[in-house]
């Protein structure tokens, strides 16, 4: 009985121990996992120990996942103000404009910026915003431009990369208003609209405008911007 004792002390210790690397339910269930002995009643001594040393490592192995650090997900977003100066030699009232934005002065991720657009890398659903403000300054009035009946429209793109290139993108959103502006004083109008929208990966957003001449050039009036809200 004293080699008995002996032996079943030693294993119940080194199980303890492993035990006590673990957390919770793992505890119990490495305890009685672990924990059995198979015994020769008629010389009362253990015939063999369970896998004490597989059952410490393990334990160990365990404790070093827990310790190892998550890589922190990155959410895809990109928020990007106008390019300055505008083209102002483009004054066709009925022309239809896409703007250029500054990558320079903005900031994207997990999100590409490329002529105009901003392409995603991941699917899923996103929240597409755009804001374009177009003033009538002095400046212009010298250009003899004829305001008195202006539209000022703004309208935001989808362009579905499997689609062929020829084919006409799809329009998520569109907003602005007809204007009567006088040559004397300086007038501001700024459209700003949002929506959400399913985006495939490589699939591209971009802001069109009526009379780009006028938009403003000031960062803080004009910017386009898209952020993933989830799958």
């Amino acid at each position: 009985m004293t080699k008995y004792a002996t032996a079943l002390n030693r294993v119940v210790n080194a199980n303890l121990l492993a035990a006590v690397l673990l957390d919770g339910s793992q505890m119990c269930d490495r305890m009685l996992l672990f924990v059995v002995f198979q015994v020769n009643l008629s010389s009362a001594e253990p015939v063999q120990e369970t896998h004490s040393e597989h059952m410490m490592a393990d334990a160990l192995r365990d404790e070093k996942k827990r310790d190892k650090p998550r890589k922190k997900y990155q959410l895809p977003k990109a928020h990007l103000p106008i390019k300055a100066p505008i083209d102002f030699s483009s004054t066709d009232p009925n022309s239809i404009t896409t703007v250029y934005w500054d990558e320079t002065r903005g900031t994207h991720t997990k999100v590409q910026y490329h002529d105009g657009r901003l392409l995603v890398e991941e699917n899923g659903w996103y929240y597409v915003y755009a804001k374009t403000c177009f003033r009538y300054a002095p400046d212009h009035a010298t250009r003899k431009q004829d305001v008195s009946n202006v539209q000022l429209l703004q309208y935001i793109y989808h362009e579905i990369h499997t689609q062929p290139s020829k084919s006409r993108p799809a329009l998520l959103s569109k907003s602005g208003g007809t204007l009567q502006w006088g040559n004397q004083n300086y007038n501001l109008y700024c459209v700003q609209q949002g929506r959400s929208a399913f985006l495939n990966k490589h699939d591209g957003i971009y802001v069109s405008v009526s009379n780009s001449w006028m938009l403003d050039p000031e960062p803080e009036g004009t910017y386009f911007g898209v952020f993933k809200m989830s799958k």
